[in-house]
């Protein structure tokens, strides 16, 4: 049974939109966000339920159960020999916030060197510089902007609150090996060991729901 904490708006459908989203995931809810802050009138159709305000969505130590569970998909990669034949799931979130709602909250950017080679395969303008200011614009990093990291954006990025045992022993030991230990896995250098970056805050999941959604949840523009 699929419960929520919080109903939508209810509203009557308009004649007509300037723009009609399909997908409410992080890609759409923050699409959604940019056209209504620029005027528009936006209808955003969601497959899913609203999903906000519940426990087990919310609660970073439940993140497993999600998938497969009643706000997932429940999509398979085609089986293949390379894993025995096995079908192996791929967690795709069925709700608001799609899989942001239901992933394991990790905040990771690519190699920049994946980035450049964009831009030197014809995609002018995906050059990691490029890229950069976009990625600070969305961040609310805990400890504030520098040159690689932004702040006040409507994403929240915090380290754990605490070093379980197990990922310090994986982080020492990659020490041992000679493998670099880096502070900041989104800094100026992501080749190395590190402690994760996560989307939570005060201990809650921050998905692009909270980011992008409920600051415009109310808005007339909105349906």
């Amino acid at each position: 049974m699929i419960a929520s904490a919080r109903t939508i708006p209810a509203r009557p459908l308009k004649p007509s939109y300037d723009v009609i989203v399909v997908g409410a995931g992080s890609g759409g809810a923050a699409v959604t966000r940019r056209l209504v802050e620029a005027g528009a009138e936006v209808l955003l159709i969601e497959a899913g339920p609203a999903g906000i305000g519940i426990a087990e969505i919310d609660d970073p130590a439940q993140w497993v159960p999600l998938g497969r569970g009643a706000y997932d998909w429940g999509y398979d990669y085609a089986p293949t020999p390379h894993v025995n034949g096995r079908a192996i799931g791929i967690p795709r979130g069925k709700v608001l916030g799609g899989s942001s709602a239901i992933n394991a909250m990790m905040w990771y950017r690519g190699h920049r060197r994946d980035y450049d080679a964009w831009e030197d395969a014809g995609a002018k303008g995906w050059s990691f510089a490029d890229c950069l200011p976009y990625f600070r614009r969305c961040e609310d990093w805990q400890d504030g902007a520098s040159e690689w990291r932004g702040a006040g954006g409507p994403l929240r990025i915090e380290r754990a609150a605490e070093m379980h045992p197990v990922a310090q022993a994986l982080i020492d030991g990659a020490a041992e090996l000679g493998i670099p230990v880096i502070d900041d896995p989104n800094g100026p250098d992501n080749e190395g060991a590190a402690p994760a970056n996560f989307n939570i805050a005060g201990g809650r999941r921050w998905s692009a729901v909270q980011g992008y959604l409920l600051p415009i949840l109310d808005h007339p523009r909105l349906t």
